[in-house]
């Protein structure tokens, strides 16, 4: 257990995009400021979109109100 845990409930947010092929595309975005940018987290190495990186990365974009994309690619995690 670490610092981030207790956040994981707050990622349950979860919508699908279906491609042309039939296959989904999990992801996650939540709006904020329109004068802020987006913050989007590319899942790679060694790291995935419920890991404590994204969970952490979340937590800051919500605490300076910019938005937030996490999505897991074709291939991986939930899908």
């Amino acid at each position: 257990m670490n610092q981030f845990t207790g956040l994981r409930s707050n990622l349950a947010n979860i919508q699908y995009l279906k491609a042309a092929s039939g296959e989904r595309l999990a992801y996650e975005k939540i709006d904020g400021s329109p004068n802020l940018p987006t913050l989007l987290y590319i899942p790679g190495y060694g790291s995935g979109k419920d890991g404590d990186k994204v969970v952490f990365l979340k937590s800051v974009a919500a605490e300076i109100g910019c938005g937030f994309i996490r999505y897991d690619p074709f291939g991986l995690g939930k899908k």
